[in-house]
């Protein structure tokens, strides 16, 4: 299953935490704002609802992006390592298989690229 690959958390999807948080944004918002209002005895103030919300969505989401992008160099390098390993085994479908993975991921090296092309016409000329 997909997500058991990632731990139980797929990189483009939302954890349970980020869920939460983007659940609370609003409430949180029109309170922080309507208390503020309510102080201060201006009105208008409750203009800033939506700016406040959008600010709360954005900074929920800045909060998780780096956890997303940790995960996702973490599953290309040890796939780039898989296929090296696999090359010096001489298993060659599990190092094609593993380098279309690590690909999934993020741009290859330099020295992957060129083992890619290799592969690429091994392949094609069986």
């Amino acid at each position: 299953m997909w997500y058991k690959r990632f731990g139980f958390k797929f990189p483009q999807g939302r954890s349970g935490a980020e869920t939460f948080l983007i659940v609370l944004v609003p409430p949180v918002a029109i309170f922080l704002v309507g208390l503020l209002a309510g102080i201060t005895q201006n009105f208008y103030i409750l203009w800033l609802i939506v700016p406040a919300i959008i600010g709360g969505f954005e900074l929920v989401d800045r909060l998780f992006v780096e956890r997303k992008s940790r995960i996702r160099i973490k599953r290309r390098k040890m796939h780039i390592k898989n296929t090296l390993k696999y090359i010096n085994s001489g298993r060659i479908d599990q190092a094609k298989e593993s380098l279309r993975r690590a690909k999934l991921y993020g741009e290859l090296p330099e020295e992957l690229k060129e083992i890619d092309r290799r592969l690429t016409q091994l392949t094609s000329t069986e």
